[in-house]
């Protein structure tokens, strides 16, 4: 049977689920947890409220995870790599892509995914790392290249 209860529906964006939020419906005030999912339905007043969280740009919720995707280029990825990255409550978030990564590799930064508005536990943000490699070189970057790979002009396969 079809309830009979009013309902409104709550729409915010991924950054507001990551921090919690205040929902104002007329003169009542509804504390939205930190981690709060999509979907999630609560009473209050006799009102069913839904939860929509809308997709972000940039970063993707998996469950209590976070994924977001990083763009590197081939010497970065050899070396190894300091990056800041801005997390969705603004925060700038520095860490180190390790020398000799792969193209599709996830480096995990702990506890800086969603907070688990049941268990307060917090998920994790991975990382997941792009290399690029430079469609078009200057003679001056081929010839260091080619000096660094000891002037082979072929590779023998």
């Amino acid at each position: 049977q079809q309830s009979r209860q009013p309902r409104r529906y709550v729409n915010i964006d991924l950054a507001k689920a990551y921090t919690g939020a205040i929902y104002k419906d007329n003169d009542v005030n509804i504390q939205l947890p930190a981690g709060i999912r999509n979907g999630t339905k609560f009473v209050h007043n006799n009102i069913i409220y839904q939860v929509n969280v809308a997709p972000h740009g940039v970063f993707k919720r998996a469950n209590d995870d976070l994924l977001v995707d990083t763009e590197i280029n081939a010497i970065e990825a050899m070396l190894g790599v300091d990056v800041i990255l801005e997390h969705l409550d603004k925060t700038q978030l520095q860490f180190t892509i390790p020398a000799g990564i792969q193209g599709g590799q996830i480096v995990r930064l702990g506890g800086r995914g969603m907070k688990n508005p049941e268990t307060d536990r917090v998920g994790d943000l991975l990382v997941r790392v792009t290399v690029t490699i430079p469609q078009t070189l200057s003679d001056e970057q081929r010839a260091s290249l080619k000096t660094m790979m000891g002037h082979r002009e072929s590779f023998n396969i």
